[in-house]
């Protein structure tokens, strides 16, 4: 990982066990205080690139880090 530890990185995630068992999902994740909305505490922010058929609140979701994309910037103009 980056030596920063503000990151966007590029990641997989399972969602389970009672969805899709052992099926890995692209996603990609920020970990930082998110500058744009001035955060005091540090947050992980997943993106799912998946569209789901359905919902799967109240299950356990396992991130695993497959890479760095860049560090964490704010974006106001």
């Amino acid at each position: 990982m980056h030596p920063s530890s503000q990151n966007i990185l590029r990641a997989c995630i399972l969602v389970g066990p009672n969805y899709q068992r052992g099926v890995l999902y692209k996603m990609v994740m920020s970990i930082g205080w998110n500058p744009y909305f001035d955060n005091t505490e540090k947050t992980i922010e997943p993106w799912l690139l998946h569209k789901f058929d359905e919902d799967f609140y109240g299950e356990e979701l396992h991130l695993v880090i497959v890479g760095y994309i860049r560090p964490e910037v704010c974006f106001i103009y």
